[in-house]
């Protein structure tokens, strides 16, 4: 329960991440497929979290993807990985620097990213 519930919050995120500043359709229907998305991939089991939870430098299986896509100049895939970095998960403990890092990737590959670099 508590995983679906931050899943979702992170959808939400993401989702209004995406849209700030912008005004294009594809890249508010990129936004809410991404909120799909992070809502299908919530666990099915409920696991509670470890103690000792994952550093950032060990990135969790269910964002391997994000990081290939992002290591694959997607700006998007890096804007994720920083807001995930950011906030923290059930699986990842939060880490600013390095959600500064990808999120200056992402504005590095697309200068519309830039602006989550402010709120850090």
């Amino acid at each position: 329960m508590k995983s679906k519930f931050a899943l979702s919050i992170l959808a939400i995120i993401f989702s209004a991440t995406a849209l700030v500043g912008c005004g294009d359709k594809d890249v508010k229907a990129e936004a809410q497929a991404t909120e799909t998305q992070a809502t299908e991939a919530a666990p099915a089991q409920e696991a509670k979290v470890e103690e000792t939870a994952k550093t950032a430098d060990e990135v969790p299986a269910e964002y391997q993807d994000f990081v290939k896509s992002c290591d694959n100049n997607d700006a998007d895939s890096c804007r994720t990985l920083g807001n995930i970095y950011k906030f923290g998960s059930d699986t990842l403990k939060a880490d600013k620097e390095k959600a500064k890092s990808y999120y200056q990737k992402a504005c590095d590959i697309n200068k519309d990213y830039c602006a989550a670099l402010k709120y850090l």
